[in-house]
């Protein structure tokens, strides 16, 4: 590819120039940047279904298998990638930042604290990231805080395919899904 000897003769150009290193530096980082972002909206394009949009999900939950087995079963969707995933409250916090997921699949107990909280937080942030809070429990009283915090979805955590695939689908359309019945 003629553009991959263009960039290494101008690699080794700006190797052999005497300008101040910084300024060498500034003029090799800023088109790294750009192919990397350009490589990032490529990589997140499925491409089984050309032009069809992929949601982009972050997955929360202190288990490692049921994390693991999420993303297995929603990536299989095709129209679903799994940008990022957390065990912890402290670690989804930073996380999230750094990856913009349309859909935030949070469990609500956390050893380090609570999923309703992180969803408040997500939501304050980053009102575009919708919320689906993930319980082993049918708890009125967890639901009515989720709802309070913004979250658009809630499901028991019983690894249904149907169930939580169906609730990423729905609110990464914008529709609400309050699932919580034994």
């Amino acid at each position: 590819d003629n553009r991959s000897w263009t960039g290494l003769f101008q690699l080794l150009s700006l190797l052999l120039d005497d300008r101040p290193r910084t300024v060498i530096a500034d003029e090799l980082v800023q088109p790294l940047l750009a192919a990397s972002a350009r490589r990032e909206m490529r990589t997140h394009a499925d491409p089984r279904r050309a032009g069809a949009h992929v949601t982009r999900v972050f997955v929360l939950d202190d288990q490692e298998f049921v994390r693991s087995s999420l993303k297995e079963m929603l990536e299989a969707d095709g129209e679903i990638h799994v940008v990022g995933e957390a065990g912890t409250v402290e670690d989804a916090r930073s996380s999230i930042r750094l990856t913009r997921p349309d859909v935030a699949v949070l469990d609500v107990r956390l050893p380090d604290g609570d999923g309703v909280e992180v969803c408040r937080d997500l939501r304050s942030q980053h009102p575009e990231v919708q919320c689906v809070m993930l319980s082993a429990f049918a708890d009125d009283e967890v639901v009515d805080r989720s709802i309070l915090a913004g979250a658009s979805g809630y499901v028991l955590k019983q690894l249904k395919h149907g169930n939580i695939l169906n609730a990423v689908r729905l609110v990464a359309r914008g529709e609400v899904l309050f699932d919580h019945s034994r």
